[in-house]
């Protein structure tokens, strides 16, 4: 009789995805969930076998944000099971491409982050590298020496023996003594070299952790006022358009900041151009970022 092998579980489904992703942001988000559904885990215990927060992946799994090119590593690597290293790195790269173009879609800051990611990951294979490229080096450092002073003992040894070829052996002793010693010299070199590389590296690695870290505040500052701050005013009537006598404000330049437009506001308001404060409070709100529409609301109180 033969013995049934046990079906995978099915994992429940996830919720749906957010309302108004775009096209590529939405083809990823489909492809992580059935990734995640190819793994018969629910959310939670997903998200606790890649070390991460389970609301967080609620999020990369609604579309709402997007994961680090890592964690599409490590779900693959936990769907292929040990052994299979080399096929991971293959279904990654298409999820991977997947990602990268969510990113772009999404905006200049996912795309940001998708870049500091991958290169935190590239920094981290590197560092690796180097780390196994110096441990071989001192091994072979360490080896050199063992056999100059194997060699230096040798010839100690012959100098005090009255054999006949003794000084023949000498002489085919010290050629080996002393490539021996220009080996050394050129391994401690290297060792030296390397070693200052792997500093470097290092030193990158926490640029590139300080980046990640500021861009992810960024990002989750920008996800957080996305799509909840206050509507830009409204036209005083409908279908009627503003009408600026001195002409349209200026809403951009260089050196436009917050307090710049609430001062600017004040002026037209104190001068009664009440048509053209409410024209500049319009362009702001089309052209500024959120923070900065954000933050006139919250100085004007309105």
């Amino acid at each position: 009789m033969t013995e049934q092998q046990p079906e995978r579980a099915v994992a429940p489904r996830a919720g749906p995805l957010d309302d108004g992703l775009g096209t590529k942001e939405k083809a990823f988000a489909e492809h992580l969930r059935s990734l995640r559904d190819q793994t018969g885990m629910t959310s939670a215990d997903l998200a606790a076998a890649l070390a991460v927060d389970a609301t967080r992946l609620s999020r990369y799994l609604s579309g709402q944000s997007l994961p680090p090119p890592t964690l599409l590593t490590d779900l693959h690597r936990l769907l292929a099971g040990p052994g299979a290293e080399s096929s991971v790195w293959e279904a990654a790269r298409e999820s991977r491409a997947l990602l990268y173009a969510a990113a772009e879609s999404k905006g200049p800051l996912s795309a940001r982050a998708c870049e500091v990611a991958a290169l935190q990951e590239k920094l981290g294979e590197q560092q690796t590298e180097t780390d196994q490229a110096l441990a071989e080096l001192r091994d072979e450092l360490e080896r050199e020496r063992d056999r100059r002073q194997q060699v230096e003992r040798e010839i100690e040894w012959l100098r005090q023996t009255d054999a006949a070829d003794r000084d023949e052996r000498v002489r085919r002793l010290e050629a080996e003594r002393d490539s021996a010693l220009r080996r050394v010299a050129e391994l401690e070199d290297q060792v030296t070299q390397t070693g200052a590389i792997l500093r470097l590296q290092q030193g990158d690695i926490r640029h590139a952790a300080q980046m990640a870290e500021a861009t992810a505040d960024e990002l989750e500052r920008w996800e957080d006022g996305h799509g909840t701050l206050p509507a830009a005013p409204k036209q005083q009537e409908e279908g009627t358009t503003r009408h600026w006598p001195s002409g349209p404000p200026r809403a951009s330049g260089p050196a436009v900041t917050p307090e710049g437009d609430v001062q600017a506001l004040a002026g037209l308001r104190d001068t009664d151009r009440d048509d053209e404060a409410d024209g500049l409070i319009d362009l702001i709100a089309l052209q500024r970022h959120p923070r900065h529409v954000f933050y006139l609301w919250r100085e004007l109180g309105t």
